[in-house]
C-alpha cells in the first residue's frame, strides 16, 4: 500500500516537472510526450489498483468488524453462561444485519458454537440463518419469534438437537409438531415449551420421542383433550427423568392418565405440577405410582389447592418412597402438625 502511493506520487511529480519544462525542439521533445504519455497510463494503473485494494481492504474491514460484533457478544454469553461446558451465542435482528449466512455459518464453526439461541427474529431473518441452519447444535433455543418466521424457520432447518427450547410463541395455525420434528426427533432429549400459545396441537400429539428424557411444560394452557392426548403419547415411553407441567390447567380425568405415565417411567427422579390448581383428589390419583418410582427425589406442588387430606397422602408416599427428599407445597391451608410430620419424614428420607 505504502509502495503504490510512493510510486504514484512521483510519477506525478515526473509528470508535472517534463509539463512545467520548455519543450525541446524536434525529436526530444516527442520523447519527452512519450515519456508523459507513459508515466500518464501507468499512474491511472496504479490509481486504479490502488482504489480496488481500498475497495477490497473496506470490505474485509466490514467483515471482520461483523464477526468482531458476533465475536464479542459471543464472549459475553461465555460470561454469562459460564456454567456450561460449551458456547452459547444469541442471534437476533440486530446481529444479523448485514451478515451474510456463509459468515455466520465460519463464525459458528470457528468458535465450535453448539448452542444457539434465537430471539426476535424476522422473516427476512430467516433467509440469512439459511445456510448456518444445516450446523450441528446441541441446543436450540427459540424465543418470540412470529408465526411466519416460525413457518419459514420449519422449512429451512436441517440439523439435529438434543435439547430444543420454545418460548413465548403465539400460534394460530402452524402446529408446533410441524417445527419440532425437524430437529430430529430420535436424538431429541429436552423439550421445553414455555407460554405457548396454539390452537393447533394435532401434529403434535401423534410425535414420537423414544430418547426424551426431559419434557418441560409451562405458562401454556392445555384443553382436556390436548392433556388426554398427550399422557397417552408419554405412556409409550420409559425413558422421562424429568417431567414439569407447570401452569397447564391440569384437569380431572387428565390426572388418571398422568398416572400411567408415571407407572410407566421408573426412571423419574422429578416432579413438578406446579400452579394447576390441583386438589387433594388428584393426588389420590397419583399416590400408588408415586410410592413406586424409586429415583424420584423432587415433588413441585407449589400453587395447589392441597389441604390437611393432601398432606396426609404426601406423608404416606414419602414413608412408602425413601428415595423422595423434597416436597415443595403452599403452607397456607395445612396444619403445622401435619407440615412438621412430612419434613420431619423428608428429613429421614435425606438422611
Amino acid at each position: 500500500m505504502l509502495v503504490i502511493r510512493i510510486l504514484l506520487g512521483f510519477l506525478v511529480l515526473l509528470v508535472v516537472a517534463l509539463t512545467i519544462l520548455p519543450k525541446a525542439p524536434g525529436e526530444a521533445n516527442a520523447q519527452r510526450d512519450i515519456i508523459i504519455k507513459f508515466a500518464l497510463t501507468l499512474g491511472v494503473a496504479l490509481m486504479g489498483a490502488l482504489i480496488l485494494f481500498a475497495l477490497f481492504s473496506t470490505k474485509n474491514m466490514n467483515t471482520a468488524k461483523k464477526m468482531q460484533v458476533l465475536r464479542t457478544r459471543l464472549m459475553q454469553e461465555r460470561d454469562t453462561y459460564n456454567h456450561l461446558q460449551n458456547s452459547q451465542l444469541t442471534v437476533s435482528d440486530y446481529q444479523l444485519k448485514d451478515l451474510a449466512a456463509q459468515d455466520l455459518e465460519n463464525f459458528l464453526k470457528t468458535n465450535k458454537v453448539n448452542k444457539l439461541f434465537l430471539r426476535n427474529l424476522k422473516p427476512a431473518s430467516i433467509a440469512t440463518l439459511k445456510s448456518a441452519l444445516n450446523y450441528e447444535l446441541d441446543e436450540l433455543t427459540i424465543d418470540s419469534l412470529s408465526e411466519t418466521s416460525l413457518t419459514q424457520l420449519s422449512k429451512q432447518i436441517n440439523f439435529t438437537v438434543r435439547k430444543l427450547h420454545l418460548l413465548n410463541l403465539k400460534l394460530a395455525k402452524l402446529d408446533l409438531g410441524e417445527l419440532i420434528q425437524q430437529v430430529g426427533l430420535d436424538n431429541l432429549h429436552q423439550l421445553e415449551l414455555n407460554y405457548i400459545q396454539s390452537n393447533n396441537w394435532a401434529k403434535m400429539l401423534t410425535l414420537s420421542f423414544p430418547k426424551l428424557n426431559s419434557l418441560i411444560i409451562k405458562q401454556s394452557m392445555l384443553d382436556a383433550k390436548v392433556q388426554q392426548q398427550l399422557f397417552m403419547q408419554l405412556a409409550q415411553s420409559n425413558q422421562l427423568q424429568e417431567l414439569t407441567l407447570n401452569s397447564v390447567g391440569l384437569e380431572e380425568g387428565a390426572l388418571k392418565q398422568l398416572a400411567i405415565v408415571l407407572q410407566a417411567n421408573l426412571k423419574l427422579q422429578m416432579l413438578d405440577l406446579s400452579y394447576n390448581k390441583m386438589f387433594d383428589l388428584g393426588l389420590e390419583y397419583l399416590k400408588n405410582p408415586l410410592k413406586k418410582l424409586t429415583n424420584l427425589t423432587t415433588i413441585n406442588l407449589i400453587g395447589n389447592n392441597i389441604n390437611d387430606q393432601g398432606v396426609k397422602i404426601l406423608l404416606e408416599i414419602a414413608m412408602a418412597n425413601p428415595a423422595i427428599a423434597s416436597i415443595n407445597i403452599s403452607s397456607k391451608n395445612i396444619s403445622s402438625e401435619l407440615l412438621n410430620q412430612l419434613n420431619l419424614q423428608l428429613t429421614k428420607n435425606r438422611n
